[in-house]
């Protein structure tokens, strides 16, 4: 209790707006009464004591004039009202129109945006997250929160739910009576919980209406396949090269829409507005380092690395990763080789698609195995890279983590899709095989098709979407509930609070201490278990059309089970800021190229290249040749037209980048729009309040003049009716 009232009375003493916070305000014009302690009125420490007497937890609390004060010290970013830009002599009819974001100045609170405030009946400028990040920033000013947390002292900080934003959210988005519908209240979700997790859920909204919409052409693909399933290739051969382009060109429509988005919502979000806000970023409590000197300011002490000890860590951890990933081909190598063994038995041959699902629905549980194996040693390898800052660490486990899950679940397909072909004998079609031509391609098209959809089950709805996203957040909550009760039964019964009275409930802070942890490493497992679905749609899709079926049911439940657990099972995020999906829009870009490649090499197995396609090219075949082998003749025509028509399409895709804009022109104009609202807001005349004084009998006409002449002369005309 000692410990815990020191630690409250260095809270309140950061957080206490009447010593050097409030000179600086005072400096810059904001009205601050000097007979009014702001640490007493305006902000609240509760101090409490855990159930089981083990763990000592602080709330702390700041109201919202106090942090609109901050926010004024610090110039947070806050948004213009519509009301606000019609002061400033901006009239638009546009009701869609998206006032400006700003940094905030006290003298212009009233052309502000207001939201409701969660703890008076008034209201304030400042959305959920800005409470968080102002009053974190004031915090980390004081107290160095990740040094504590490095050095064991302090278990856990983080930002508590608050009912008031969180019970709607839980009704209108967080339920799985809303599975069937794409509607997301996504300026709600980013307010809540920032734009990194409200770029995440918007990318979802529009990745399921454009599978959606994909769903129409890719059945009837599947129907003339099947009809083309038995032994004759000839409308598969027609059907192949169609479906590949199709694909191809629905993914590139995709991906400029989705730029678009991005650059929409970045635009609505304030992340086209000048970045000239003071907040800090998360440090990294799992940094280890040295005392020395800041490099910024030498006078204070911060934990440093020497630069050959950080170059050495970094070269490490990519080696330890490189080693990983090649025992990881190594053991499917050899998993590989007894699957042969056993599927082209003569003891087995009548069991061939029974192991083809088998092997399937194995190796999704291996990659199940793999991903759990590789969370803690990503872990311990990226520690070996001093990341100082935590974005900074999440960014390079994120990095590892997509490389290692990409080829741990591309690789089967791969291997099937295009090594198998050329080296069993099954699917040579010599004079020495059991199947002819056709039904070598037959079983080749079914043991891939068998395959996937045996994955797809598996590793994304039984392991992924129900064990990830349902099963395991639940179990590992229940867990840690049924340990702290048993703590709580076997201490003293007359467990108290720091305050005296009987704990019978466990506190809100103690709740929510309780749920599980979303962390970077969850959101980018919550990704990929979208990302590398995807993948096995766009790059072998061909194979099974209607696995975008599988794709459209994973993303509607994708959608409410990321929701529900974030509202419900896990604690809040600390909001965090992004201007999209970051590092996963390369791995949309990567799928952009392997798609056409991977498509290709697909329609070429099937067709058996140009030279079956048309046999005079190359002239008479000559016997005793596999269905896939050819003659050094062959092997140099099909490869330069497969080189040829790869290098073809990947021009057009970049032709259709360059000719299709990646920002609309309703985000140009909003962008414009916005400059002017900074321009006359910061620079214009004083004459612009007089514009919108009680009207005379004529209308004035008053000038917004930049100071610094960079936008040269404006002439507003204001009008009595416009008030």
């Amino acid at each position: 209790r000692d410990c815990l009232r020191f630690l409250s009375l260095v809270v309140e003493n950061a957080l206490n707006l009447n010593g050097d916070g409030g000179e600086a305000a005072a400096t810059r014009g904001v009205p601050l009464d000097p007979d009014v302690d702001l640490s007493v009125g305006h902000v609240q420490v509760g101090e409490y004591l855990s159930a089981d007497q083990t763990s000592l937890l602080m709330c702390i609390r700041m109201s919202s004039i106090a942090e609109e004060i901050l926010a004024d010290i610090e110039e947070h970013p806050v948004q213009l009202s519509r009301p606000g830009v019609r002061r400033l002599g901006i009239f638009l009819s546009d009701v869609t129109s998206i006032p400006a974001h700003v940094k905030y100045d006290s003298c212009f609170r009233g052309h502000c945006r207001e939201f409701d405030d969660p703890f008076t009946d008034g209201t304030t400028i400042l959305r959920s997250k800005d409470h968080i990040h102002i009053l974190y920033d004031r915090l980390s000013n004081w107290i160095e929160l990740s040094e504590l947390m490095s050095m064991g002292l302090l278990l856990d900080s983080f930002p508590m739910h608050h009912r008031t934003y969180a019970n709607p959210l839980k009704e209108s988005w967080g339920t799985f009576r809303k599975i069937f519908s794409p509607q997301q209240p996504l300026d709600d979700i980013r307010d809540y919980f920032g734009e990194e997790i409200g770029f995440y859920f918007l990318f979802l909204r529009e990745l399921l209406r454009f599978t959606a919409v994909l769903l129409v052409p890719a059945g009837i693909c599947s129907l003339n396949l099947h009809d083309s399933l038995h032994y004759e290739q000839s409308n598969a051969r027609i059907i192949a090269p169609f479906m590949s382009v199709g694909f191809i060109m629905w993914f590139w429509i995709f991906m400029k829409h989705w730029q678009r988005q991005q650059a929409e919502y970045g635009n609505r979000w304030g992340l086209d507005a000048p970045k000239t806000s003071m907040l800090k970023t998360l440090a990294n409590p799992r940094f280890r380092g040295e005392l020395k000197g800041s490099p910024e300011n030498e006078r204070i002490l911060t934990p440093q690395v020497a630069r050959r000890r950080e170059l050495c860590g970094r070269i490490l951890s990519t080696t330890l990763s490189i080693m990983f990933i090649v025992v990881l081909l190594l053991l499917v190598a050899i998993e590989q080789y007894f699957f042969h063994y056993y599927m082209y038995s003569d003891k087995y041959s009548e069991l061939r698609n029974l192991l083809s699902t088998g092997s399937g629905a194995l190796s999704g549980v291996q990659m199940k195995v793999v991903d759990v194996l590789w969370e803690p040693l990503n872990v311990i390898i990226t520690d070996f890279e001093y990341r100082r800052t935590d974005s900074d660490y999440i960014w390079s486990k994120r990095i590892k983590t997509t490389v290692v899950r990409m080829i741990n679940v591309f690789n089967y397909m791969v291997y099937f899709a295009f090594i198998a072909p050329m080296f069993d004998r099954f699917h040579c079609g010599s004079g020495n095989a059991s199947l002819g031509m056709e039904e070598c391609l037959y079983v080749y098209r079914t043991q891939l098709n068998m395959k996937l959809w045996a994955q797809f089950l598996v590793r994304y709805y039984l392991f992924g979407t129900l064990g990830n996203d349902l099963v395991g957040p639940l179990v590992k909550l229940y867990t840690k509930k049924w340990k702290s009760d048993a703590k709580s039964s076997a201490g003293p019964a007359d467990a108290k609070s720091s305050t005296g009275s009987k704990e019978d409930v466990k506190t809100t802070a103690e709740q929510q201490l309780a749920l599980n942890t979303y962390d970077g490493n969850e959101f980018t497992n919550d990704i990929l278990d979208i990302l590398l679905p995807l993948g096995l749609l766009l790059l072998f899709a061909t194979l099974a059309p209607m696995s975008v079926v599988l794709l459209l049911i994973l993303l509607a439940i994708q959608v409410r089970a990321d929701s529900w657990k974030l509202l419900a099972i896990y604690r809040r995020p600390y909001p965090r800021g992004a201007d999209g999906i970051s590092f996963f829009n390369n791995v949309l870009s990567f799928y952009g190229y392997a798609m056409i490649f991977c498509n290709l090499g697909i329609f070429f197995v099937e067709c058996g290249g140009m030279v079956s396609l048309f046999p005079d090219v190359a002239g008479p075949p000559v016997p005793g040749v596999g269905v896939f082998g050819h003659t050094s003749q062959r092997l140099l025509i099909d490869s330069l037209s497969f080189t040829s028509m790869a290098l073809v399409l990947v021009l057009c895709w970049h032709l259709f980048d360059e000719l299709i804009p990646g920002v609309g022109e309703h985000v140009k104009l909003e962008r414009r729009r916005q400059d002017l609202q900074r321009h006359c807001l910061f620079y214009s005349s004083p004459l612009v309040e007089a514009a919108y004084a009680p009207p005379r009998e004529a209308p004035q006409r008053v000038s917004c003049t930049s100071s610094a002449a960079s936008l040269g002369p404006r002439t507003i005309t204001s009008e009595p009716r416009l008030e």
